[in-house]
């Protein structure tokens, strides 16, 4: 499974990488995943990871998601193995780490 993804360049992340799914390697059971995912060492759970959805879809898609009751029961959560492509700007995983931290 070759598939690409873009999204609209709103910040500096799309001129610097681009990211490539090559194959599905694992699926995670959705309760499992809203139960222990942390966002950080604050923040976990559906409230969290609800604002981090929202979030990308106003500043990236730039549209609003409208949430469906059963949102969390229809989701599926999919571990990939992936390509990442660095710019011709960066040559390291450093240079990299420099520029977007």
């Amino acid at each position: 499974m070759d598939r690409k993804f873009t999204l609209d360049s709103v910040g500096n992340t799309e001129s610097i990488i681009k990211l490539e799914l090559i194959e599905i390697i694992d699926l995670v059971e959705p309760h499992f995943f809203l139960k222990n995912y942390k966002i950080s060492n604050f923040f976990r759970g559906k409230f969290f990871i609800k604002r981090l959805i929202n979030k990308v879809f106003r500043y990236k898609i730039k549209k609003s998601l409208v949430w469906d009751s059963n949102f969390w029961e229809k989701i599926e959560i999919k571990i990939y193995s992936a390509r990442l492509e660095f710019s011709n700007n960066i040559d390291n995983m450093k240079n990299f780490r420099n520029i977007v931290f």
